[in-house]
Formats: C-alpha cells, sequence, structure tokens
C-alpha cells in the first residue's frame, strides 16, 4: 500500500500520538473517496473506507519486528536495557530473537547467550508490570486513534454545507436524532440502556477475538456518532444553524457518560486483540498472563458500561 511507505508503523508504535493526525487524515481520505464511488450511501461507506485504510496500521503496530542491534557494539548492560525497552515497546521475545539472530548471524557463541537473556528479561517483565503497563502502547495508540477520527468528523460535520451534510450523516443522524439519550424513557430506562451498549462491547469484543483488529469499523463509527454530536457546535459557528441541541450546555452533561462508554468499547477491542493472540498461543511462555489481561480489560469494559449506563441516566432524568 502507498500510504506504508508514507508513514512509518513504527512510528506509531513509539509515538502513539502520531495517531491522531493519522485517523483524521483516514477519515478524510474515506469521505473523498466514498462521496466519489458511493455519493449516495456516503453515511455508511465513509465509516467502512476510514476503517480499510486504518487496519493495515492497527495489525502492523503490534506485528512491527523491524529491530537493530549488534552484540559486537553493546555492552551486557545496554543489550539489556535495549530488550527491555522492546518489550515495554510490546515486542514479542521471538520477534527480539529472530531479529537479534537475522542482525548477528555471524556471531553464534555470542548470540546464544544472549537470546537466553531474552528469555529472563521478558519473565521479568511479566511479572513485575501490571495489565495497563504492558498494554500502555495500545491502549493509548487506540485512544489517539479514536480522538482524530473524531475530530475529522466534527470538522466534516460542522464545516460543509446542509446538503452535504444530510447525505454524509444520514445514518448518524437518524441515530442521535432524539438526542444522546436515544429512545429510551420509563422505568427501565437503565436496562435499556446498559443492554444496548453491552451488545456493543461484546461485538467489539467477538470481531477483535475473530480477526484480531475487526472491531475498528465499530469505533470508528462511535466517533462518527461522536463528531456529529460535538460537531453541531462548529455547524452552528460557521453557518448560523439551529444546534441539534437546545443548549450547547447540555452537551457537557453527555460528556462523561459517552467517555465512559467510548473507552469501555475501546477496552473491549483491545481485550478482544489480546484474547485472539492468546489463544492461537502467539505470545509463547506467557498464555496464561494474556488470558488474564484480556479477561481483565473486559471486565473493565463492562463496568465502565454500567457506571456510564447510570450516569446516563440521571442526566436524562
Amino acid at each position: 500500500m502507498v500510504l506504508d511507505k508514507l508513514l512509518n508503523p513504527k512510528l506509531l508504535r513509539s509515538h502513539p500520538v502520531y495517531a491522531i493526525p493519522t485517523g483524521f487524515a483516514f477519515v478524510v481520505l474515506g469521505f473523498v473517496s466514498s462521496r466519489l464511488i458511493f455519493s449516495s450511501q456516503v453515511s455508511l461507506v465513509m465509516v467502512a473506507f476510514s476503517s480499510l485504510l486504518m487496519l493495515p496500521y492497527v495489525v502492523k503496530i503490534f506485528e512491527y519486528d523491524e529491530l537493530d542491534v549488534d552484540i559486537d557494539d553493546t555492552s551486557q548492560e545496554e543489550l539489556g536495557e535495549w530488550v527491555k525497552k522492546c518489550l515495554r515497546d510490546g515486542y514479542s521475545p521471538q520477534q527480539i530473537k529472530d531479529n537479534l539472530i537475522r542482525n548477528n548471524i555471524d556471531k553464534p557463541y555470542d548470540l546464544f547467550y544472549d537470546l537466553a537473556g531474552v528469555d529472563e528479561e521478558y519473565v521479568k517483565h511479566m511479572t513485575s508490570t501490571n495489565v495497563f503497563t504492558r498494554h500502555m502502547r495500545t491502549i493509548a495508540f487506540y485512544v489517539y486513534l479514536f480522538l482524530g477520527s473524531t475530530l475529522a468528523f466534527m470538522l466534516l460535520f460542522g464545516l460543509l454545507d446542509d446538503m452535504s451534510v444530510k447525505e454524509a450523516f444520514r445514518n448518524q443522524l437518524d441515530v442521535i436524532t432524539p438526542g444522546p439519550g436515544g429512545h429510551f424513557t420509563g422505568q427501565k430506562m437503565l436496562a435499556s440502556i446498559v443492554s444496548n451498549n453491552l451488545k456493543i462491547t461484546l461485538i467489539c469484543v467477538l470481531l477483535s477475538l475473530m480477526y484480531g483488529s475487526g472491531a475498528i469499523f465499530i469505533l470508528t463509527y462511535n466517533a462518527s456518532i461522536a463528531g456529529v454530536m460535538y460537531g453541531t457546535i462548529i455547524r452552528t459557528l460557521v453557518w448560523g444553524v439551529n444546534p441539534l441541541y437546545s443548549r450547547w450546555g447540555s452537551l457537557i452533561f453527555y460528556l462523561p457518560h459517552t467517555t465512559l462508554e467510548i473507552f469501555a468499547y475501546l477496552l473491549a477491542a483491545i481485550s478482544g486483540g489480546i484474547l485472539s493472540k492468546a489463544t492461537v498461543g502467539s505470545q509463547e511462555g506467557s498464555i496464561r498472563i494474556w488470558l488474564k489481561d484480556g479477561l481483565m480489560l473486559f471486565a473493565m469494559s463492562l463496568i465502565l458500561i454500567f457506571i456510564a449506563g447510570w450516569i446516563e441516566v440521571q442526566v436524562l432524568l
């Protein structure tokens, strides 16, 4: 893919904040291409196209294995620190070993000694860290990618003319027209809201579990919903049209529960990816830890869904 030459996945791994302009650019490209090809179904096709552009990076960012170290020029202390950094960056012991072998194939004796040290450092790393420190770069990447995508959708919704907005965000407007609380009313409001959000959470987990990164479409679609909700402020300032909600201040009250819901979806997507790796045994020697991490993140996403649902009910009532 041509974009691979323009943006190095290694940069996104080491500096996840660059996922913000990446997500922004991919949403814009997805919108333009969908307008050119599927002008009558832009609202969902632009989400699909944007997701397709993001998908290779979501996959590669956790599989990138182009490392470089020369044992002759590296002391044992420096090599240990290098291995620790690679582990923190999400590389597996096998990836580190493969690169040590590839870059030092002519030094078998020294290489054998250092390969044993990789497993020792890996065991120390896995036992001395928690679920968040082990997957912080993954979480940060997803959060930044979502923020960049949401910002792009906000600007598109705020700057496009009225006819273009109705075409490009038809589905999103139909979803949120009754308000962020949706159609739920009465005593069963909490159960209805939580039930709906749990379905989305489970879909994120299952898609990531089956496809590794399949939940990216769900996350991008939710970014488009958020972009419409908060892009109405930009639209009112630029075009002078009536906002979707009677008062801008009301959006502030919706921010806490929508933030918790989105973070729950992100954790669910990440947990599915972790469980997928654990079930196929891609992380040798640490399957139990990866299973535990995946289940823990999934449990956290469920807790956040219930908390967000309770907050949403308080806001709506």
